[in-house]
């Protein structure tokens, strides 16, 4: 089952250094840092160094740190992020139980 994201998160950023990455990319990048533990210049370099790991995700470019900084404080706000687990939540139910 595919998960369906609110629209606002398939939108273009405006505040992207690359201009064509989409927010969930920019999430996906965010999501690397963390899983990681790397400040934001630190994942800017790792991209730059892994450049299918861009690719793989369908980014042109790999976003400034100032980029991933701002994309951070524009997804992670209270009310989005509580839709991102909402959505997260129901889509990773565990299956009903088989009727005995």
């Amino acid at each position: 089952m595919a998960m369906k994201w609110p629209r606002w998160f398939c939108l273009r950023t405006p505040t992207s250094s690359v201009g064509k990455t989409l927010r969930s990319q920019l999430f996906a990048c965010l999501v690397l840092r963390e899983h990681q533990k790397k400040s934001y210049r630190g994942v800017e370099a790792l991209l730059r160094d892994a450049p299918h790991w861009c690719k793989d995700i369908d980014m042109r470019g790999v976003p400034d740190h100032n980029t991933l900084c701002r994309a951070f404080h524009l997804l992670i706000s209270h009310r989005r992020m509580n839709q991102m687990l909402d959505l997260l939540a129901t889509g990773s139910r565990p299956p009903k139980p088989w009727a005995v």
